[in-house]
């Protein structure tokens, strides 16, 4: 299951984030304002710390699978980074860098 987290110091300035077991070191999201601004939000999921595998959902063996992405209260620069690793040492890992792409496999 998922667990369910969240805190309030008035209409314009909370958190709410949901993670598996309500773990806090397990993958999950976030939402959260501050002051009145935008709401900013956040997901992390890593294949090698969740009980739910993408990987094998989808049928492909590779042994991890991670993915975050995080924004900023304004939501319009959303950073985010993929990293997937296989067999026999084959990875591939892309990242968000002020609007371009930047990658490595």
């Amino acid at each position: 299951g998922f667990g369910v987290r969240s805190v309030s110091q008035g209409k314009d300035q909370w958190q709410l984030s949901v993670s598996e077991g309500g773990d806090i070191e397990k993958p999950g999201a976030f939402l959260s304002q501050e002051g009145g601004k935008g709401v900013a939000y956040g997901f992390e999921y890593d294949s090698t710390k969740s009980r739910h595998s993408v990987a094998d959902a989808a049928g492909l063996k590779l042994k991890r699978v991670a993915v975050t992405a995080a924004s900023n209260e304004d939501g319009d620069d959303t950073d985010w980074a993929v990293h997937i690793e296989g067999d026999k040492g084959r990875q591939f890992s892309a990242t968000s860098d002020r609007g371009s792409v930047v990658y490595d496999g």
